[in-house]
């Protein structure tokens, strides 16, 4: 199903949805609410740092 980007927006931003966009019926990417982004970006660093720390001490 072929959608806007306006629509696939408002989906995310007022759904709190995600929208998967397909290529070739492969997925490439994902539409998500900023504030989700934004958590899952400080959950990434958290990750990072732990892993840092992890392999630094061996």
């Amino acid at each position: 199903m072929l959608q806007n980007l306006g629509e696939m927006l408002n989906q995310v931003q007022y759904s709190n949805d995600s929208v998967v966009i397909n290529k070739e019926g492969k997925p490439v990417a994902v539409l998500v609410d900023a504030r989700l982004f934004e958590r899952i970006r400080k959950m990434q660093d958290r990750l990072d740092h732990i892993q840092r720390r992890f392999f630094n001490h061996r």
